[in-house]
């Protein structure tokens, strides 16, 4: 029965991704300003702060826990789903008994990203409004999906990620970290890893 070959798979060693085969840290950077806000009634300017939850509508339920006072995480501090990274709140006039109360505008962290504070830096733009930046940086393993490529252009895509003990290996007990279809060298016309195969013996 023919089947049908999806020749830009790679199989993946994952001994050699525990060992530390390709695992790279990616960097995001989170940046925000305080800008003035018109309404009706008078100019209001937003502000870095970690907000009281009890005086502030909109926290929708997120942690504002890894903040400090200054609305801003401390290097090094993990951050996960649903944390602010950068606390801000927007004024908001009360006509009851004249109590202040805040609108949360802080910044989370994008879904399904975790990672460690890195820098937070703080400076004024041009307008002399104050910014911040926030860097995470997350450690990232190879995983099913991940493209590769070598220096000639020979591009692959994981396909299937194996246990030591259930790769192939030779006579004297040496397993691949990386088993790359053949077949893709030809329809890609990338000589460069065919010739490097050849210097190699």
């Amino acid at each position: 029965m023919y089947k049908r070959q999806q020749e830009d798979s790679i199989i993946m060693n994952k001994g050699a991704i525990d060992r530390g085969l390709f695992v790279s840290d990616f960097y995001r950077t989170y940046k925000d300003e305080e800008k003035k806000r018109h309404s009706s009634h008078s100019k209001m300017q937003e502000e870095f702060t970690r907000p009281e939850l009890e005086r502030t509508i909109g926290t929708r339920g997120n942690d504002y826990s890894k903040l400090s006072m200054n609305g801003l995480p401390e290097v090094g501090t993990y951050i996960k789903k649903g944390d602010i990274i950068i606390g801000k709140v927007h004024p908001l006039s009360s006509r009851k008994n004249d109590k202040k109360i805040y609108k949360c505008c802080s910044t989370t962290i994008k879904p399904n990203e975790t990672g460690y504070v890195s820098k937070v830096m703080q400076s004024r733009n041009g307008d002399g409004y104050k910014f911040v930046k926030v860097k995470i940086r997350s450690t990232r393993k190879p995983t099913i999906g991940d493209k590769h490529a070598s220096r000639h252009g020979q591009k692959g895509t994981i396909g299937m990620v194996y246990k030591q003990e259930d790769m192939p290996f030779t006579k004297n007990g040496i397993r691949p970290d990386i088993i790359m279809n053949p077949h893709a060298v030809p329809s890609r016309m990338t000589i460069g890893p065919v010739s490097y195969t050849h210097l190699t013996l």
